[in-house]
This record gives C-alpha cells, sequence and structure tokens, in this order.
C-alpha cells in the first residue's frame, strides 16, 4: 500500500507542477478511482457487521468488476495509447510511475479475485 501511494503522490505533484497541456491526462487516470467507492462501503459493511447478506455480495462484485474494468483493462490500454504523445512525455521520467500502479493493481486484482471467489462461495 506504501508504494501504490508513492506512485500517486508522485504523479499528483507531477500533473500539478506540469503544463496545463497535461492536465487533459487527468480525468481519464482518474476513473480508476471508481473501485475505491465499493472499496469504502465493503469496509463500512464489515466495521458493522454486514458482511452476510446479499448487499455484501453485490458491492464486492461490482468492487471486483469496477477493478477489474478500470485498473487491469482500461489503465494499461489507455497508456500504451498515451505513451508517446508528446504532451504525456511532458511528465518525464514520472511518467513511469504508471507502469509500477499498472503492475500494483495486477497485484492487487489477483488478491481481490480470490477474496470474491471465496466470498461468494461463502467461506
Amino acid at each position: 500500500m506504501f508504494v501504490h501511494h508513492v506512485f500517486g503522490i508522485a504523479l499528483t505533484g507531477s500533473a500539478i507542477s506540469a503544463p496545463p497541456s497535461v492536465k487533459k491526462y487527468v480525468p481519464i487516470f482518474g476513473t480508476v478511482e471508481l473501485s475505491t467507492i465499493f472499496l469504502s462501503i465493503m469496509w463500512l459493511m464489515r466495521e458493522t457487521g454486514n458482511t452476510k447478506g446479499k448487499g455484501f455480495k453485490i458491492n464486492m462484485a461490482l468492487f471486483a468488476l469496477s477493478f477489474f474494468v478500470t485498473r487491469i483493462l482500461a489503465m494499461p490500454a489507455y497508456l500504451k495509447k498515451v505513451w508517446h504523445e508528446h504532451d504525456f512525455s511532458l511528465l518525464g521520467a514520472t511518467r513511469y510511475a504508471f507502469i509500477g500502479l499498472c503492475g500494483l493493481n495486477a497485484f492487487w486484482g489477483v488478491k481481490i479475485l480470490k477474496m470474491a471467489k471465496a466470498q461468494m462461495a461463502g467461506k
């Protein structure tokens, strides 16, 4: 989790201080945070002991689905598309943090799928 935040802080700082043409990438890469909504709901449900009903399973499925679609599929595809664009290259060496985030997303994606599978099986 620490490495994830280091990459995120580096990218945020770079985007804030970058030329205005770089800021157009922020909304697209920001969509990966969609899954965080469901992660927060899942945490709240666990903290309040609401993990046995259909609501928890639905939320878990939405979390896994949104994580997979935005972080595993869309982020690397978009990164590949924009990698050689001049404006994106203005991020300099910091843009390599996106590759690190893609790797971390793959690592967490495997864990999330295992957790969702166990939860759906009732374990």
